[in-house]
């Protein structure tokens, strides 16, 4: 029986150093388990830095196709090797310097999302914001600009770096993205955050007169709202009260002055409406009250002061009635 024993733990140790060896003669693969066969990432070199060697060697020599498949491989095998970042920096980088500007953007992305902290941030980001920039500046057929392909990877690049110092810069670019695309509603939204995160940043500035204009177009397509009138008036005359030595401030001044006016103008027409109906003039009374309460100083106030005493006058009763 002792014999029997022992020949079993013999063939237990021979089994385990049968397997020691077997490990140290296949590639290396991380706990998440070999690529599937179907794949075509598969790795060329047995460890992430053979591989990287590898893909670095291809690059080098002009094969840049296959080299950013191996990168790739890398990255898909060994994703927690310290190789993998690296990999995935130099494949954003290969992309970018051959111009493919928007895989580079999603292949910085990558970077930001799976290996954080592990890679050169300002680098990535910096690229990311300025891919973005020239996508938004660049014409198609020489003509017309891309703003919609740009706003998705602005997006991205704000939600990557929102205490950034430059962050309010990039979220100025953001809001133009929007406006240029005809969406000022959401221009406003992007330009109203910028003011209240980074009130004191330089792109301060620029944003609250950007909404304010958004605001004021959003009014001129729908004329006859006064709501948005007095939101795009409340707005001009918020830049001119914080900024007034802005070199907007004088285009503010005017246009605010001239919202104020439409707002005055529809007061007076209001009141004019409810002066017009027959049988009580006295409903009157109210708006012509309102009306100079706000816009005393308007080239309708004599008037309203004028109709609203006959008004006063004629609700009173005669001079010696009982009442």
């Amino acid at each position: 029986m002792h014999i029997a024993m022992k020949r079993r733990a013999l063939a237990l140790v021979c089994a385990l150093a049968a397997a020691v060896a077997s490990a140290r003669d296949t590639v290396y693969v991380e706990s998440e388990g070999p690529r599937p066969w179907y794949t075509m990432l598969r790795p060329a070199r047995r460890t992430p830095a053979e591989q990287l060697e590898y893909a670095r060697g291809l690059r080098d020599r002009g094969s840049l196709r296959r080299a950013h498949r191996h990168y790739r491989a890398l990255v898909a095998s060994w994703p927690s090797s310290p190789e993998a970042p690296v990999a995935q920096l130099e494949h954003a980088r290969l992309l970018d310097a051959r111009g493919r500007s928007e895989e580079a953007f999603e292949a910085y992305q990558q970077l930001m999302e799976k290996f954080p902290g592990s890679f050169p941030f300002d680098e990535a980001y910096q690229r990311q914001t300025a891919i973005a920039q020239e996508l938004l500046e660049r014409k198609r057929w020489g003509v017309f600009s891309t703003p919609e392909r740009a706003i998705p990877l602005l997006e991205k690049a704000v939600a990557n770096a929102p205490t950034r110092a430059d962050a309010a810069r990039a979220r100025l670019t953001l809001g133009r993205a929007h406006r240029q695309n005809d969406d000022p509603a959401k221009a406003a939204a992007v330009f109203a955050e910028i003011e209240r995160l980074y009130p004191d940043d330089p792109a301060a500035e620029e944003a609250a007169f950007q909404r304010a204009e958004c605001l004021d177009e959003i009014f001129r397509a729908a004329p006859r709202n006064s709501r948005l009138i007095e939101e795009a008036w409340i707005a001009y005359d918020r830049f001119v009260r914080r900024y007034p030595d802005s070199p907007r401030a004088e285009l503010a001044r005017e246009r605010r002055d001239q919202r104020r006016r439409s707002l005055a103008q529809r007061a007076w027409e209001e009141a004019r409406f409810y002066d017009r109906r027959g049988g009580r003039p006295s409903a009157a009374i109210g708006p012509y009250e309102r009306f100079l309460e706000r816009y005393a100083d308007t080239e309708w106030a004599d008037a309203a002061r004028a109709r609203l005493e006959q008004l006063r006058a004629a609700r009173k009763p005669p001079e010696g009635d009982s009442p």
